[in-house]
């Protein structure tokens, strides 16, 4: 009977834990990410998933890792293909991740946004950056957490201050709970601007 449960149980376990994608070590192996690693699975999601490759021929993609939270959670990464005019943008998601049947363990996945979209998506962010400071004080606040909220497509960015009066952000999509900070926001939205600049 235990034994027949301990089966049911892991294989409720690999069908549920299937539908995002795991670490190599599962539930207990799992390290953070680096911005190496979400480079590294990003490539096959790119060439898989985004480009509608021609059979017998040779593509120049190129890709590049523009930003990284200090634990791996979200890494911005972009890329262009100029001869299938494909380019845009990605956030790659990485950290513990609950699903419908409440079920947690670590995982990752990818939001895509095409270029039109992701430039709209970063000058956004540029003026909420500015915007929430009216919102957002570490002063006079009267003992409440003051928050910023902004929603684009189905992704929703929560801006605040830590204790420390660090300027952090809670990025929220599909089930993915990711922490980032202004640095990240600014040199994504500088890096992106300069790699698009002759493409």
């Amino acid at each position: 009977m235990k034994f027949t449960f301990t089966l049911l149980f892991l294989t409720t376990f690999f069908l549920v834990s299937a539908q995002v994608s795991t670490t190599e070590g599962g539930l207990l192996g799992g390290q953070l990410f680096s911005k190496e690693i979400t480079e590294s699975r990003v490539k096959e999601f790119i060439v898989s998933e985004l480009l509608e490759l021609p059979n017998k021929k040779l593509l120049e993609v190129e890709i590049d890792g523009l930003t990284a939270s200090a634990s791996g959670e979200l890494t911005t990464v972009i890329y262009s293909c100029k001869e299938l005019n494909k380019k845009g943008m990605i956030f790659g998601f990485w950290n513990l991740y609950v699903n419908e049947f409440n079920v947690r363990y670590k995982g990752y996945a990818f939001k895509h946004f095409d270029f039109g979209t992701a430039n709209e998506l970063v000058n956004s962010l540029d003026e909420v950056l500015d915007e929430k400071k009216s919102i957002i004080k570490l002063k006079d606040n009267q003992g409440l957490s003051k928050n910023a909220v902004y929603k684009f497509d189905d992704v929703t960015f929560i801006f605040y201050k830590n204790e420390l009066g660090s300027n952090l952000i809670r990025v929220l999509w599909n089930g993915f709970d990711s922490e980032w900070n202004q640095a990240n926001v600014k040199a994504m939205s500088r890096r992106m601007k300069r790699f698009f600049e002759d493409k």
